[in-house]
């Protein structure tokens, strides 16, 4: 069999598409092009990544696996099916050698899970040398398994760390033969920070970030088709964001795969592959009211529960017979229809429902990982990838339209995010603030003073969002009170104030939908839920009505929220207020501003208001005469700004916990989002703030 070597790409000054000039056709697959992609470091949060045995969600790591200082990457190689067959990737080598072998299953099995390594094929040692010294693979994976005519595919390689030599030979082994693809190893190379749909799938917003600020594209391409001239691309010098929008003539078709890129003038380029998906905010509950199954009144309570506190999904983990039956009915699959209510569920077909949300291929393989046996604390994470992976391909047969996620807890931090960051459609994690102030106020009096604030939260959002982009982030936050078995110790409640932050701190690091955990009052974690029992829980009442609330914003804000990036701009702020932006194309930022003058403790929250507060935004060059107005739970708001030397200047006033604002050059935006709030959430919310 012939092969042929493929070099990434030539410069953007001289290629004609995106890669296909460099490309060569072997039978029916093209290599269109390959992305090196280093992991990003934060240092800044490296006093976070503690693990301790026997805290809820986390396992001990003696070894300190998670080293800060090690990085690993992932290779990303494209390809794109030029003949009338559908075509397949059945292995890839990398140095030469068999992922598909060598990423070898063990023998060992912990409740069904199963674990490979590269340490478990029994490679002579000079292969396994070469392994690791072509950085380690952990998981492979090809997107999707079989390419149809005309579609593109992506193969991905997770390496543990940086590989040794300036470049990586990947030879992909197709039906029809090999193709060998040479990978630069650039680790300051361009990134794709986002990629998002507009709502009839004809509008693409890209986000590129480039080494040096203010740099753009100088060519755009989707699937090796240089598509620059249906693009609209905005720079600014200052400023470490590039947004691009994409016009297309006909719409993409819901689920397929698509690959993008940007080439720059100094022969650099960013790369990145993702399956279309568009919704609304999805806003979700786990868990459930408890009954039983000849109960189905109680599932409707339950759903109407959630409606009226603006929450619009179920997550997969589900609460009660009960409500598992009422899922199976009729009469509740109508009453959620109505309600635009979908499901996630954990595996296809679950309770009847043919039209899930997304499929959720696994929780938490990274606490599994901790149980993996026969590897060094440093080589566990990721053992229990190519399990999620092979799962996640089976899900995708049964279901090829619906988006898979996939939840990473806390174990082996910040390396856990980052080993699975690529896998799935949607990346999901679980900051639960609540159970390391617990453990915090309980076991380790040392880390009080860590844990006063919510920044954990921002920390493990930002780590992960980049983990996973330019992929949407899901965050899972806590909404429950502890009740410890043995001892009946109690840990609070999440305060209404402290939860509002966090859901800010998660959107300011790019989540594009929340869900908490989670509604049932049961023992040790007692839900939210107990804000609607018979003798309701004050302070569960107090939270669930934030949560109601909070859902108000968020949905509002829903189309800026799904198609926006997290854009670093100079702002100035008064004293306390804590500020970061959102780019959502070239038209629209919204602000967020949370008042940082609070404080966390066992007991609750301490806020003091900051008066007078205000904030100026240096625009960016591509926005002219912007408009401004706020995003509360009454919808929206007017808000009068005056412009400046230094920007445009929002006055706050008397600034309690946070803000919401939208500065947008779209004339039609804010009539947009208080039509989609008066006609979804008005009624709701207009109960909710009646309450005490």
């Amino acid at each position: 069999m012939s092969k042929c070597l493929v070099k990434r790409w030539l410069p953007a000054v001289t290629c004609a598409a995106w890669m296909a000039s460099a490309g060569i056709a072997h039978a029916q697959l093209q290599l269109i092009g390959t992305y090196y992609r280093a992991d990003r470091d934060f240092p800044e949060y490296y006093r976070f990544w503690h693990e301790d045995a026997n805290d809820e969600q986390e396992q001990a790591d003696p070894a300190n696996a998670a080293r800060k200082d090690v990085l690993g990457a992932s290779v990303h190689v494209f390809v794109k099916n030029t003949g009338t067959q559908p075509a397949t990737v059945t292995d890839a080598l990398l140095a030469g050698i068999s992922l598909k072998d060598s990423l070898a299953f063990s023998d060992q099995r912990k409740t069904g899970k199963r674990f490979a390594s590269i340490y478990f094929a029994g490679l002579p040692k000079e292969r396994l040398q070469r392994l690791i010294d072509a950085g380690e693979p952990v998981w492979w994976k090809v997107d999707p398994v079989q390419i149809a005519p005309g579609g593109c595919g992506e193969v991905i390689v997770r390496l543990r760390q940086a590989p040794k030599g300036q470049s990586l030979l990947l030879t992909l082994v197709t039906g029809a033969g090999r193709i060998d693809a040479e990978v630069p190893v650039r680790p300051t190379a361009p990134r794709v920070a986002g990629i998002s749909f507009g709502p009839d799938l004809t509008e693409v917003f890209l986000y590129f970030r480039h080494p040096t600020r203010g740099q753009a594209p100088a060519r755009v391409f989707m699937d090796g088709v240089d598509v620059t001239g249906s693009c609209t691309i905005r720079s600014d010098s200052r400023l470490n964001l590039t947004p691009v929008v994409l016009r297309l003539a006909e719409p993409l078709e819901k689920a397929s795969f698509h690959a993008f890129s940007a080439a720059y003038d100094d022969g650099s380029t960013a790369a990145a592959g993702t399956r279309v998906f568009c919704d609304e905010f999805r806003y979700g509950m786990f868990g459930g009211m408890p009954g039983k199954a000849e109960q189905p009144e109680i599932g409707r309570r339950y759903i109407d529960d959630l409606v009226s506190h603006n929450l619009n999904l179920q997550m997969a983990q589900i609460g009660s017979p009960a409500i598992q039956k009422y899922f199976l009915s009729a009469a509740g699959k109508q009453h959620m229809d109505r309600h635009g209510f979908k499901v996630v569920l954990s595996d296809p077909g679950k309770f009847g429902i043919t039209d899930p949300y997304a499929l959720y291929v696994h929780d938490e393989p990274d606490c599994g990982d901790y149980k993996v046996n026969n590897l060094p604390e440093d080589k566990k994470i990721g053992s229990m990838a190519r399990y999620c992976i092979e799962r996640g391909y089976a899900f995708r047969e049964a279901a090829p339209d619906v988006p898979q996620i996939l939840n990473l807890d806390m174990t082996y931090k910040p390396r856990n995010w980052q080993t699975y960051g690529q896998i799935p459609d949607f990346f999901t994690v679980d900051p639960y603030y609540q159970a390391r102030q617990r453990a915090a106020w309980q076991k380790h009096p040392e880390r009080i003073e860590l844990y006063k604030k919510a920044t954990y939260v921002l920390a493990v959002g930002e780590v992960a969002n980049s983990a996973g982009e330019p992929k949407p982030l899901h965050v899972i936050l806590y909404a429950n009170r502890h009740i410890q078995k043995e001892s009946g110790e109690v840990f609070r409640y999440p305060t209404p104030p402290e939860k509002r932050i966090e859901v800010y701190y998660a959107i300011a690091a790019g989540a594009k939908e929340l869900s908490y955990w989670w509604y049932t009052p049961t023992q040790p974690a007692y839900g939210v839920g107990a804000a609607s029992l018979d003798k309701p829980d004050p302070q569960a009442q107090a939270l669930w009505r934030e949560i109601g609330l909070l859902g108000a914003e968020l949905r509002t804000a829903g189309p800026i929220l799904r198609t926006s990036c997290p854009i670093e701009l100079p702002i100035e702020a008064s004293e306390n207020v804590w500020v970061r932006c959102l780019a959502r194309g070239h038209d629209t930022l919204l602000v967020l501003a949370v008042n940082d003058q609070y404080t966390n403790t066992d007991k609750g929250t301490d806020i003091t208001p900051v008066r007078n507060a205000s904030v100026t935004v240096p625009l960016p060059r591509w926005m002219q005469r912007p408009q401004a107005f706020e995003i509360t739970p009454a919808g929206t708001k007017t808000l009068t700004v005056r412009t400046s030397r230094s920007g445009l200047a929002l006055p706050l006033g008397t600034l309690d916990v946070t803000r919401m604002i939208v500065i947008t050059t779209d004339a039609k935006l804010r009539a947009k989002l208080q039509g989609y709030y008066a006609a979804k959430l008005q009624a709701n919310t207009t109960k909710l703030m009646k309450e005490p």
